[in-house]
């Protein structure tokens, strides 16, 4: 990779996303004059569209005007969205939908989340002010290439087809269409690795570029097990990789079908004088990444939730490199961005209209939030969701001129979320319902899923009370309910990448429900008031209740 066109390139990119951090800084000053100009012209521009009239979009004149709208939820817009499936413009947005984006959405129909380019241009705004920021605090970022994540493909099986795709977008996609062009020259994994549908090749060939890069200076995945999964396979397929290095090309052995392999093979020169440099190293070793990577400078991914064990993991390995948070970043919107020094998670305030909704029930413009009380998050973006609540709870911890910096709790209801699936409470209980009626013909008292951190991975475990009669075995359970879990797309999603291993079913003695009461009653919970769920997070209820 020329050294000097990486350099021009990661300065072009910083000079255009200065303007958009300049912005952003000026907007943490003046929150309520951006957020609500912001609004007046998104009601402007989308008057005309069907849930426009429907809301009178044409009489919102000012914010009281606006928060006359009705809050919402995902049920509020599913048959527009379906109208725009369909091909229906004028729906939601006077914008046209190039993409239906699958959320984590765990009810029974999926969540599909419109993008258009103007809600594209709210992402980019924020993220602008982001990477800008983050040259400036680690300007040795100038000198040497980035990985971004790249989505493998992904086959998405729908009813119906429809006249809008139904998809993802990388990481990198969201910075606009000409940013990509530039990062393009400055990505260590081209774009055409997501054209590998095999999850063992694609993290293979992965891998594969990033060996290539002494020089690799940030590292961008959204959770960081990702990450892990792909140190792991440098360890594992060590002699291949140095193999390929040394010749060029890719092993025979390596799931890619022709054409692909064909294009990649022609980035894929023999790299002799790196392929000394790394057989040198010792693969076992303890050192093995900061020596393969040794100006690394940045790891950007999730760190809320249940990652600190991945979090843990990665200080070890790169001790002297900035494992930097995410900021609160849904398919729906961009809700905040790390900033400044001490990280602090800035709310986007030059995105989309944030609102929050306390525990009493009432609704807070985001220059209204107060230093350490909690909310949930209501949206209004281009995409067309309007007031829309998101359910993911946050603590106002400081505050950035005027805008809020915020801390993500968690998501509100029962979520379980080892690593970005996000398996909902209501959805299991049709599925483990589904489950007990077709295998065990309705006799279990008890079944609950529970994630369960095994040896070989995360994965999910069917804890379920025997029957008394011929139970199926668990095996076969395991199939069906793997099946119906993958109506999740993340879900799926992880299971192809390797980030969650296939859900076990454990056999439960009888009075399963007692001793599940009594774990409940040492966490003080009171007997008489609990209930027995299909999803439960707890800490330690898988041993307590498999009596390990």
């Amino acid at each position: 990779m020329n050294r000097l066109l990486t350099i021009f390139c990661n300065l072009f990119w910083f000079a255009n996303a200065l303007p958009g951090y300049v912005r952003f800084c000026i907007a943490c000053r003046y929150v309520k004059r951006y957020q609500t100009r912001y609004l007046l012209r998104l009601m402007r521009g989308n008057r005309t569209t069907e849930y426009g009239k429907n809301h009178g979009f044409e009489k919102i004149n000012d914010w009281n005007d606006f928060v006359q709208l009705p809050l919402s939820e995902y049920k509020d817009f599913s048959r527009s969205v379906e109208q725009i499936r369909s091909g229906n413009k004028n729906v939601l947005t006077e914008d046209s939908v190039e993409i239906l984006q699958p959320t984590s959405g765990t009810s029974s129909v999926p969540k599909l989340i419109p993008y258009t380019k103007t809600l594209g241009k709210e992402f980019k705004s924020a993220l602008d002010a982001w990477i800008a920021d983050l040259f400036m605090q680690r300007p040795k970022l100038f000198l040497g290439p980035q990985y971004w994540s790249i989505s493998p493909s992904t086959e998405i099986k729908t009813e119906q087809d429809g006249k809008v795709p139904v998809g993802f977008l990388d990481d990198a996609e969201y910075f606009g269409t000409r940013k990509r062009r530039i990062m393009d020259r400055i990505m260590a994994v081209p774009s055409d690795v997501r054209l590998i549908s095999d999850m063992e090749a694609n993290q293979y060939v992965t891998v594969l570029f990033l060996l290539r890069l002494k020089n690799l200076r940030l590292i961008s995945v959204w959770h960081p097990s990702f990450l892990t999964i792909l140190l792991n396979t440098v360890r594992t397929a060590w002699p291949c990789l140095l193999n390929d290095l040394r010749n060029g090309g890719l092993d025979s052995s390596i799931n890619i079908s022709g054409e692909i392999r064909l294009r990649l093979v022609k980035k894929l020169k023999p790299v002799p004088q790196r392929t000394r440099e790394l057989e040198s190293l010792n693969p076992v070793s303890n050192d093995l990444f900061r020596e393969i990577w040794p100006v690394l400078q940045v790891i950007s991914c999730w760190r809320n939730g249940n990652v600190r064990s991945e979090i843990s993991e990665l200080e070890k390995v790169f001790p002297d490199v900035l494992i930097q948070g995410k900021g609160l970043l849904a398919t729906e919107g961009i809700i905040s961005i790390p900033l400044g020094n001490a990280q602090k998670q800035v709310c986007a305030v030059t995105s989309h209209t944030l609102e929050f909704l306390d525990d009493e029930g009432m609704v807070f413009p985001v220059w209204n939030l107060k230093l350490g009380k909690s909310y949930c998050v209501i949206l209004t973006t281009s995409g067309g969701l309007y007031r829309y609540q998101l359910k993911d709870r946050i603590e106002v911890t400081d505050f950035y001129g005027k805008a809020p910096c915020i801390r993500f709790l968690g998501r509100t209801g029962v979520v379980s979320d080892c690593v970005g699936e996000k398996l909902h409470i209501e959805h299991l209980e049709d599925i483990i319902s589904d489950i007990i009626r077709e295998h065990y013909h309705g006799k279990p008292q008890f079944a609950m899923l529970v994630p369960s951190a095994g040896s070989k991975g995360p994965r999910y475990n069917l804890l379920i009370e025997k029957s008394g009669l011929q139970d199926p075995s668990p095996d076969e359970v395991a199939t069906s309910l793997e099946s119906k879990l993958c109506s999740n797309y993340h879900y799926a999603h992880a299971r192809q990448i390797g980030q969650l291993k296939k859900v076990t079913v454990t056999p439960l003695e009888p009075n399963a429900k007692n001793r599940y009461r009594s774990f409940m009653t040492k966490k003080g919970a009171v007997a008489g008031t609990i209930k027995f769920p299909a999803l439960c997070t707890a800490i330690g209820i898988e041993e307590y209740l498999m009596g390990v």
